[in-house]
């Protein structure tokens, strides 16, 4: 700790513990009081005890006895017994000033009051001077007649500042932290600010300080001086501490913690002294780490980790029945500025008001600022009672403009847990953005958002830090129907209900935020119930009602229907506590995020709850077919064949002369005229080149050949570049089948939603960025029109509106598979991060609403840790994954690759072909048969003949027939005479050779057979074989012919169904 033991006040110190005891009858023991409220019965229900005026001696007549004897004290002998801080409050609240509540133990919270050696401190007030009696209440009234120099019971800001600069310091070493480690006090190094403290102590904002305003601050200020240490919570923005939160005169941490410790060893020495008057010391011990947190959380109120004089004022002494607000009639029983209309039609005004003027205004304080210092004014919110925070508002309000400047907002402690300045504060479009002011309206944002952040921490122990939140303030969630990421049904009865709940939604009976029944699943809705759940908070959703014609004018004015249901918190008089506070949860692109319809700053929204969500392309399914054919005949008309071809004519028209030029005279190949031999120059260029080398003319001088080997290369070169040509023309036409990311895009025509692109949304130009054609599209229905009849390759939307449309149109329900396909991840860029960063996200309305953030930013890092422990992977497998299309449905293969229908025309061309072409042969050689017959009996006969060769054949046939049999008869004759004539060796010889001659005569013949019988079975082999292959192939054609059709007729019926 710092400073001291706290053992230094000797033996005239005592200290008295409270212990548990029963409540007791009432008694009156301080100055007269007023009533603040009649009861029904007629009795006073809450009195105003006249001002902090205990009496010296009645009091120490009450501090030398145990506080479980103070009823004896009193006089009181019905049920006397009662904790010390409870007898104080409710028997002696003109003396609650001069006691400390330690704050624990919890259930009866210790109680320490202390009185010095009177001699000392009666001898140092006769010298003129303040008494260092510390937490003796007796001697304030004369510390403050001290320092009253005018003598008018009142302290001016000169009157005060005296305290702090001559007395405060009093002895100067015991406070070194407040001055700036020096012995005096000096306002340039000095830890606080003097000024500041006197507007804290000022709780009427009078410019004067009153007896009862400066015992309470001796009451707040005495365990500081106590603890002999200043406060190290220094401003976070580096500011001194003097230039900071009440001017550097504030309770933290840490004094809180010395003032604890030097309590108990106070107490300790008291105790052990006077054991035998009643006093146990075991009572007397430091606080457990759990009770040192409670202690510091109920004395701040605020939770901005320090205590501010106000604050103290209003826990311990303005909110008398200690619920935590001021009703009218405790804040007009308090010291702060009030008017003195009549509360109620029972109630009776106070007697302590003074003369009043004609407008109710007091005659000693005709300064214009009852008006604004009044209990309507304090109570912000509207809901019958004052809040700390409505009294902060006002208090920290030091020009009494009815707004709260950036300085003010600083010396005023606003907690940084709950927002900086620029959160709540209304910001001029005339002053470059800044945000200079924070009216009552902002104000009650932020005191709606502080009350529910803070009870939320409270109900829950759970910082800031894990975003907590009051369930007594409701969240309104906006839901859309969007199937997979939210399907909304209704629900008319309780077996309904649990059908619905069996399935897996989620259900709601009707309230006052949504008038049906409903019950809703899906991806969104569940992952924002997870979130829910893990942060402890309760919401309702509201279904976003909107017709279609609703939707489309939103849309071409620029607006959203969702976004325009968003709306700041909404208070009704129902208390800041009560807050309604609106979220959406969207699933599908708001536009658009800029002005004049929406302002960017105007919203707040988490990090998307979708693992793939961003801007997403859409193509075809089916891969496009390359056209070889097309692409060559394409490739011919190109300007650079075209220039290839004209640039190769000419080269070789050179090449033709220069080659004839080396050839003519040696090589009998090359002619020696001069068209002849360029043109045999330019033929044997052109066939080298192109590397088909024919071979009818060769070089043979070796300049001849060496200018050949050359021209070899060259050609290899040429015609290697214009292969790869051809193949990059071919390659071209399928770069659409490889489009699976933004950069594929390039030089293609692309869909794009005019909501996504300028003028809609300024300086995204996603055509640029990619480098692609841009044809704007009405909505995503009229981009996949456009890509299905091959106006567009492909568009850009974002992922979770197109997965909206595949499931409202059914196109995911396609037997063989969504038509439309999604080829890469999402994505999104620097431009459009900003509005189509995601869309499934949960947003809030954030124009000088920090709120917003608070829960944005809750919803971001409880779905960064759904994605780390897999409950989003789950989640998407659930709702998302099941949506895929059904690619392997039966009878949905991949379509073949060949192309059926050319395949079919060649085989009938050539069979056709075939068949005209052995007529015609068939028919060309009877004609010739007939010409050379006719030829040949023109010449035996020397006359025409015009016969054909079957009439030829009959008229001639049977001459001719009886020629050769007289002929052949003739010829046996002879030989039978001739072989007469022989002998019987010579007509053997003659029979050998005969046989011998015939034998080979048939052997040849039987090799003749065999030839023609092979022959001929080969030839039946082929047609066969021939027959067959067409005969399939003809089934073949048919079939496909016939399943083209059929797929043909289907894709009709199924655009005609869209």
């Amino acid at each position: 700790k710092q400073g001291g033991s706290g053992l230094w006040w000797g033996n005239g110190v005592a200290a008295l513990l409270a212990v548990t005891s029963l409540a007791t009858a009432a008694a009156q023991t301080c100055p007269t009081a007023t009533c603040l409220r009649v009861g029904a019965d007629g009795n006073c229900a809450l009195s105003n005890f006249v001002g902090l005026s205990c009496e010296p001696t009645f009091w120490s007549r009450h501090i030398a006895a145990f506080p479980g004897k103070w009823h004896a004290v009193n006089n009181l002998t019905s049920n006397p017994v009662q904790p010390g801080i409870e007898y104080l409050e409710e028997k002696l609240p003109c003396c609650r000033h001069c006691g400390w509540s330690l704050g624990y133990p919890i259930a009866v919270p210790e109680i320490m009051a202390i009185s010095p050696d009177q001699a000392n401190c009666a001898s140092r007030t006769g010298a003129g001077q303040l008494s260092q009696c510390y937490l003796d209440c007796t001697k304030w009234g004369g510390d403050m007649s001290v320092l009253d120099i005018t003598g008018d019971g009142y302290l001016n800001s000169t009157e005060f500042q005296r305290y702090i600069s001559d007395y405060f310091v009093a002895p100067p070493q015991l406070y070194a932290l407040y001055t700036g480690g020096g012995l005096t006090y000096d306002a340039e190094v000095s830890r606080l600010d003097a000024s500041l403290a006197f507007w804290q102590v000022d709780l009427d904002k009078d410019g004067r300080v009153s007896r009862d305003e400066y015992l309470m601050f001796r009451h707040f200020v005495g365990p500081i001086l106590v603890s002999k240490a200043g406060p190290t919570r220094s401003p976070s923005d580096g500011r001194p501490l003097a230039d900071g939160p009440f001017g550097g005169l504030f309770l933290d941490q840490t004094l809180a913690d010395i003032w604890a410790t030097n309590q108990v060893n106070i107490m300790l020495e008291h105790y052990i002294t006077n054991r035998a008057k009643g006093f146990v010391s075991s009572v007397a011990r430091p606080p457990v780490p759990y009770e040192r947190a409670l202690m510091m959380r109920t004395i701040d109120i605020d939770g901005s980790q320090r205590v501010g004089v106000d604050e103290h004022y209003f826990r311990l002494f303005a909110d008398k029945n200690k619920d935590g607000s001021l009703s009218p009639e405790e804040y007009y029983g308090s010291l702060y500025r009030k008017t003195c209309a009549a509360l109620s039609s029972s109630g009776a005004v106070a007697a302590d008001c003074g003369g009043l003027t004609g407008d109710g205004v007091r005659a000693d304080k005709g300064d214009g600022l009852d008006a604004k210092m009044n209990f309507a004014v304090h109570d912000i919110d509207s809901d019958g009672k004052v809040s700390f925070l409505e009294r902060k508002f006002v208090s920290s309000d030091l020009d009494h403009s009815g707004t709260i400047s950036r300085d003010e907002w600083r010396h005023g402690d606003f907690p940084e847990a709950y927002g900086p300045f620029e959160g709540h504060a209304e910001c001029d479009d005339d002053s470059d953005g800044r945000c200079e002011k924070i009216d009552r309206l902002r104000y009650s944002y932020y005191m709606a958002f502080h009350e529910c952040a803070s009870q939320g921490s409270r109900a829950y122990n759970k910082p800031l830090s894990e975003y907590p939140w009051a369930a007594s303030c409701p969240l309104v969630v906006q839901v859309e129907d969007h199937k997979p990421f939210s399907h909304v049904e209704v629900f008319s009865d309780a077996p309904a209900k649990a059908a619905l709940e069996a399935r897996g939604f989620l259900c709601w009976d009707s309230n006052e935020y949504e008038e049906q029944n409903l019950c809703i699943t899906g991806y969104a809705i569940h992952a924002f119930d997870d979130i829910a759940k893990r942060l402890q908070w309760t919401y309702t959703p509201r279904l976003i009602r909107a017709t279609a014609g609703a939707r489309r004018q939103a849309a071409s004015s620029g607006a959203s229907v969702a976004l325009s249901s968003l709306t700041p918190p909404q208070i009704n008089g129902n208390g800041a506590a009560n807050a309604v506070f609106q979220m959406g949860l969207f699933t599908s692109y708001q536009m658009p995020w800029r002005p004049p319809q929406y302002d960017p700053e105007d919203f707040r929204c988490s990090s998307s709850l979708w693992l793939d969500d961003g801007l997403i392309i859409v193509k075809r399914t089916a891969l496009k077919e390359v056209n070889v054919e097309l692409a060559i005949v394409e490739m011919l008309i190109t300007p650079t064949f075209v220039n290839f071809v004209v640039f190769i004519y000419l080269i070789v028209v050179v090449l033709g002369h220069l080659f004839w030029f080396l050839e003519r005279s040696d090589n009998a190949l090359f002619a020696e005229a001069y068209t002849e031999g360029v043109i045999d120059g330019m033929w044997y260029s052109i066939v080298t080149m192109s590397t088909v080398g024919y071979g009818d003319k060769v070089p043979v001088t070796g300049i001849g050949k060496m200018a050949t080997i050359l021209w070899m290369f060259f050609g290899i070169i040429s015609f290697g570049v214009f292969s790869g040509n051809v193949s990059s023309q071919i390659a071209l036409s399928s770069l659409e089948n490889n489009i699976a990311s933004p950069v594929d895009l390039a030089s293609f025509s692309v869909g794009v939603i005019k909501t996504l692109a300028s003028p809609a949304v300024e300086n995204v130009d996603l055509d640029k960025e990619f480098g692609f054609s841009q044809v704007q599209c009405e909505d995503i229905n009229d981009c996949y029109k456009k890509l299905q009849n091959y106006q567009v390759t492909a568009f850009i939307a974002p992922h979770s509106d197109v997965y909206n449309y595949f499931n409202a149109t059914g196109l995911n329900n396609e037997k063989c598979g969504n038509p439309a396909s999604l080829p890469g991840a999402a994505f999104t860029t620097e431009t459009t991060a900003a509005f189509t960063g995601s869309t499934v996200k949960v947003c809030s309305y954030s124009k000088s609403v920090y709120a917003a953030q608070y829960l944005a930013d809750a919803v971001s890092l409880t779905q960064k840790k759904m994605k780390e422990d897999g409950t989003s992977d789950e989640l998407e497998a659930r709702f998302l994954k099941q949506e895929q299309p059904n690619e392997d449905a039966e009878g949905c293969g991949e379509p073949t690759r060949y192309k059926i229908a050319l395949i079919a025309s060649t085989v009938v061309i050539v069979f056709f072909y075939f068949i005209i072409i052995t007529i015609i042969q068939r028919r060309r050689k009877i004609e010739v048969q007939k010409a050379v017959l006719s030829h040949l009996m023109t010449s035996v006969t020397g006359r025409n003949l015009s016969l054909s060769p079957m009439e030829c054949a009959k008229k001639y046939g049977t001459r001719w027939l009886e020629k050769v049999r007289k002929k052949r008869f003739e010829r046996e004759e002879a030989k039978r005479k001739r072989l007469a004539e022989l002998g019987a060796h010579d007509y053997l010889v003659h029979i050998v050779k005969r046989c011998r001659r015939m034998a080979l005569q048939q052997t040849n013949e039987i090799r003749n057979v065999i030839h023609d019988t092979h022959t001929a079975r080969d030839r039946v082999s082929r047609l066969v074989t021939f027959m067959t292959f067409f005969g399939l192939l003809l089934v073949v054609v048919v079939v496909c012919l016939t399943i083209a059709l059929l797929v043909l007729w289907s894709n009709i019926v199924r655009l005609i169904d869209v």
